[in-house]
């Protein structure tokens, strides 16, 4: 049997289909060919509900069930609704940032940190579409958030969802990065970021400033079939990957400036940049979450070396002690 033949199906949904539902914008060119730079089309998937809600609205309908969302509205009135690309090269131009590169010839979850000054890489990087080989750097970094405290300000976003990472004390969300308010991404147009699910089981929320990006999605009990993220879901190497054929669930999305993507627990999502990009990325934790972050928890913690691995035990003694007292606690 052609190994293709599984996943070369009718679309429920295409490319061209998403960009009109999502701000009725005309698809460019390289999106909608066959066997362009995506190969959307020769997938079934089903487009991601786009919703404006309230919390409560949206803990009832998508959080308790761990169904993903775009949510519309939430960042209207953020101070943060300002932030474009240049807006943050002008402010912070000068400061050298971590860069995450690709190797062109390595796994195809390969990388090694750098730095930059922001200024470069936004001159060189992010000056055109990538076409150098390889897969493009990007820029996931809490820096910005660590050396400029005030710009939490600009982002509330743990006013809308309840985070148990909120009730942290802040020295002790200061001693981890993955406790941090949220991760700064930049990147180039056809920047990927390879399937994953978020750190610790913890629910993702992306926040999308400029640009459009393609978030494809595929449920908790896919594992096996994305070969725990080993898997590109756009070009699959059947041959290497044969189960992935069989793969059920696909969602898809394209973020537009404005939107908030939820991505539940344990949710695996790869991320394709349509175009020049800025997001941010924020870790939330709480009751319907909470389980599973423990477990990946305990097993990081006795993986961890010292210091470390106290952090991380002081980390579940805090979040057992919230398990207790569970939902509801306004974090604004």
């Amino acid at each position: 049997m052609d190994p293709t033949a599984a996943y070369c199906k009718p679309p429920q949904g295409s490319l061209g289909q998403l960009v009109k539902q999502y701000r009725n914008v005309p698809a460019p060119p390289e999106e909608t060919s066959d066997c362009a730079a995506m190969t959307t089309e020769n997938f079934a998937f089903t487009p991601v509900d786009r919703r404006r809600l309230t919390p409560d609205e949206f803990r009832q309908e998508y959080l308790v069930p761990k169904k993903p969302v775009v949510l519309t509205g939430v960042m209207d009135e953020w101070p943060a609704a300002k932030w474009s690309i240049d807006h943050l090269g002008r402010r912070f131009g000068d400061e050298v940032v971590p860069v995450r590169h690709f190797e062109e010839n390595s796994r195809w979850d390969a990388h090694r940190m750098g730095e930059l000054r922001l200024g470069d890489f936004l001159g060189t990087v992010m000056s055109a579409p990538w076409t150098r080989g390889g897969r493009a750097p990007l820029i996931d970094s809490n820096v910005f958030f660590d050396r400029h405290p005030e710009l939490r300000e600009d982002v509330p976003l743990w006013s809308y969802f309840d985070n148990w990472i909120a009730r942290l004390p802040a020295e002790m969300r200061a001693r981890h990065e993955n406790l941090a308010h949220g991760w700064v991404l930049l990147g180039p147009e056809r920047a990927v970021y390879n399937l994953h699910y978020d750190y610790w089981s913890a629910h993702a929320c992306i926040a999308h400033f400029e640009g459009r990006k393609r978030v494809v999605l595929y449920p908790p009990d896919q594992r096996e079939a994305v070969y725990h993220g080993r898997v590109d879901v756009d070009r699959p190497d059947l041959a290497k990957f044969p189960e992935f054929a069989h793969a059920q669930g696909r969602m898809e999305a394209i973020l537009e400036p404005g939107d908030i993507a939820f991505v539940p627990s344990r949710w695996w999502h790869q991320v394709r940049y349509l175009t020049p990009c800025l997001s941010l990325n924020s870790f939330i934790v709480n009751d319907v979450n909470i389980e599973e972050y423990l477990s990946d928890l305990e097993l990081y913690r006795d993986m961890a070396e010292s210091p470390e691995a106290g952090v991380i035990g002081e980390l579940i003694a805090h979040m057992r002690e919230f398990t207790a007292s569970g939902p509801g606690v306004d974090v604004s």
